[in-house]
């Protein structure tokens, strides 16, 4: 709910005009490959800490829909 309280924030003040959210590669589901993960992997997670790192960036995602159908919100971007 953290995410979702930072994210009530702005619709309030017009004076913030972008909002960056930083996550991590927690919100990709593990499949224990040594490629890594990409932009196109599955997210969720076996354990509390990633399940909850994805349900934070379902969050963002969101807001990211409510915030681009207004003229008034602010620029929304998600960096992992």
């Amino acid at each position: 709910m953290g995410t979702a309280n930072i994210l009530e924030v702005p619709k309030d003040l017009t004076e913030i005009k972008a909002v960056l959210c930083v996550t991590t590669d927690k919100v990709y589901k593990n499949k224990n490959l040594r490629t890594g993960f990409n932009e196109n992997d599955p997210r969720g997670g076996n354990d509390p800490h990633s399940a909850s790192k994805a349900a934070a960036e379902m969050m963002i995602h969101g807001y990211l829909s409510i915030f681009s159908n207004t003229q008034t919100g602010p620029y929304l971007g998600i960096a992992r």
